[in-house]
């Protein structure tokens, strides 16, 4: 066996290991990275929309009665949009998500399978059988006992790359959802853009309602003005004398002045109430469009995730189908580098407990129940 193995005395070429970059190298895994947590955030925004004139004035602060016809009208179109958009992430949130979670399930199977305790480990029981096979061919060729290994060496191929197999059927299925996903973001997109334009001409410009509004609290703080310059005139000082006609004429114009400088205030906190309406609209709508821009930006990044994931066991499959060539055509000169000695087979059993046990950290946070986050900043802060 020595010219399979290197200067350590383990195996020249180990294919036992785990797969590289599904966990990174601070225990991260690969669906918990910075991208996927990103596309997460959108679409919890997404999640967290509200969807009824109720819901979208307590969630601006405003009051309806601030916001004219025209705006009012646009406001409920894009509500309708704002509800496609909702039901698109949470449809994203409660399946295309949890299917994704499927496939953490999935590598941790695996790797709980691949490693687990000595007694139960796939990986250590094909490593043990294959040392003995390679072994009887190089020995006593007894054809029972080749047999009897090569049975359970392709037994536990078959086990794993089974499972294998179902994961990479799952991934599949998750990218294309993330596909279609991304097709109704973009059509959302575009519905957004439109409204995000209806309702800037109506707020927003020389003729937009806003600049509409403060022309006219401009104008009304002038009257206000003058009004205020005429009551001063007309409020006689303590201790002035006037006659009685004169005090009586003066005092009814006053109150008239006072109740229409009254009415003009009234007027302006009213047109400024509507003005800071309307600027917290054009916000949401223009903050909404980006969200939505935002989130399709990540779509792309995620599937490549779930396709480097794929890579990454495509590798594992395919060594194990290289092994199982091997075995069936008895090619003891390219079995020698899959041999383990013990010290080896100790190390392969410890990383992919170790895939397991990151793994599983994603999971218990993924599997987090609906009440338990209830908010954007609750998923941040759980993951």
């Amino acid at each position: 066996m020595s010219d399979s193995e290197g200067d350590t005395g383990t195996p020249a070429h180990p294919k036992w290991d785990p797969p590289t970059g599904v966990v990174d190298d601070n225990g991260t895994f690969l669906l918990q990275t910075v991208d996927m947590l990103r596309l997460m955030k959108f679409i919890w925004s997404g999640c967290l929309l509200p969807t009824t004139r109720a819901q979208y004035a307590l969630r601006l602060s405003f009051d309806w009665s601030d916001i004219n016809s025209d705006v009012s009208n646009e406001i409920d179109k894009m509500l309708s949009t704002y509800k496609e958009v909702y039901n698109h992430t949470s449809n994203f949130r409660d399946h295309t998500y949890s299917n994704m979670v499927d496939l953490a399930d999935s590598v941790y199977n695996i790797a709980t399978t691949a490693g687990g305790k000595k007694d139960d480990s796939y990986y250590k029981a094909m490593m043990k059988y294959v040392k003995e096979y390679y072994e009887e061919l190089n020995g006593q060729k007894r054809p029972d006992k080749l047999k009897e290994l090569k049975d359970g060496i392709l037994y536990l191929i078959k086990a794993m790359t089974t499972m294998i197999d179902g994961l990479l059927t799952s991934s599949k299925q998750v990218k294309q959802d993330l596909i279609d996903f991304e097709k109704t973001s973009k059509i959302d997109e575009t519905n957004l853009i439109a409204h995000n334009t209806a309702l800037g001409k109506l707020l927003e410009g020389d003729n937009g309602e806003i600049k509409k509004l403060q022309r006219e609290i401009l104008d009304k703080r002038e009257e206000l003005k003058t009004d205020q310059s005429e009551y001063d005139r007309g409020n006689f000082p303590i201790g002035t004398i006037a006659g009685a006609t004169v005090i009586g004429v003066y005092t009814d114009k006053i109150n008239k002045l006072r109740k229409q400088m009254n009415d003009i205030q009234d007027l302006i906190d009213s047109d400024e109430a509507k003005v800071q309406a309307d600027k917290r609209l054009a916000a949401d709508i223009g903050g909404m469009q980006k969200d939505i821009t935002g989130l399709i930006s990540m779509i792309n990044p995620a599937m490549k995730t779930i396709e480097k994931l794929e890579g990454c066991w495509q590798k594992i499959s395919g060594d194990l189908s290289g092994l199982e060539t091997l075995i069936s055509q008895q090619d003891t000169d390219n079995i020698a580098p899959w041999l383990a000695e013990k010290p080896m087979q100790k190390k392969v059993l410890h990383k992919w407990n170790a895939l397991a046990k990151y793994v599983d950290k994603y999971r218990q946070i993924a599997r987090m129940d609906q009440p338990e986050i209830t908010d954007l900043q609750g998923y941040l802060n759980a993951l």
